[in-house]
Order: structure tokens, then C-alpha cells, then sequence
């Protein structure tokens, strides 16, 4: 007989991946969605609603992943050494791609920042001008 399925896991497996693609559209360098609205604008509410309602989704993605793939044949406690051992390497490949990332748009930022610095400069000194 095959394994029973366990569908209030499943549906709450799936609405935290909705909360992780809400928090990938409201994060401010991946999809920016805060920067588009005004905090007390209906639309901002809703936003910072669901910002706070899937703060936690990508850990409960994790954990019903976790219960899923430990299955019924292992022991106690070789389960709790299987769970810590893949939180250890999440948490490795995390950092290190959060290091690569970092290495990769470290230049970027600082020539924006550059730009933008410059902008500014000339934007004052055209106002000054204006005003003189």
C-alpha cells in the first residue's frame, strides 16, 4: 500500500510558497514593491499585511520539507541528525551565496552610488545657479 497523503500539509507547504514569492516581490532589491507605493496608501497596507502574515513562510517551507523527507524508516534520532545536518548545508550554501552576491554587486553599488552622488551635485549647483 502506498504512502497516505497528508493534504493539510501539502496546503500549507503550498501557501508558503505564496508567502515566498510575496516576500521575494516585496523585497526591496528583488522586486521593490514598497518603493512603488506610499506606506499609508490601501495598497501599501496590503503589502505590509502580507509582508508580516509570510515572515516566517520560508521556514515553514523548510520544516514541512524536512517532516517529508525523513520518511517513517528512520529512528528519532537519526531524523534529528538528518534535519540538522541539512540545516547546516542550507545554511552554507546561504552564506556563500550571499558572499558571491555580494562580490558580484559590491562594483555595481558603488558606481551607482558614484552616479548618483554626481547627479545630485548638479542638480544643486543648477539650483544655485537658478537662484543667483
Amino acid at each position: 500500500m502506498g504512502k497516505e497523503r497528508q493534504s493539510n500539509f501539502e496546503l500549507l507547504k503550498i501557501i508558503s510558497m505564496l508567502g515566498v514569492i510575496v516576500l521575494h516581490y516585496n523585497h526591496p532589491t528583488i522586486g521593490g514593491a514598497f518603493q512603488y507605493v506610499s506606506f499609508y496608501s490601501t495598497k501599501g497596507m496590503v503589502l505590509y499585511f502580507l509582508e508580516c502574515a509570510f515572515v516566517s513562510a520560508v521556514n515553514v517551507f523548510m520544516l514541512i520539507s524536512g517532516y517529508f523527507m525523513g520518511g517513517s524508516k528512520s529512528s528519532g534520532l537519526m531524523l534529528l541528525i538528518h534535519l540538522a545536518a541539512t540545516c547546516v548545508a542550507i545554511c552554507f550554501v546561504c552564506w556563500v551565496a550571499q558572499i558571491l552576491f555580494d562580490w558580484i554587486t559590491a562594483p555595481l553599488y558603488r558606481w551607482i552610488d558614484q552616479r548618483t552622488k554626481a547627479i545630485i551635485h548638479i542638480e544643486n549647483c543648477l539650483q544655485n545657479d537658478a537662484q543667483s
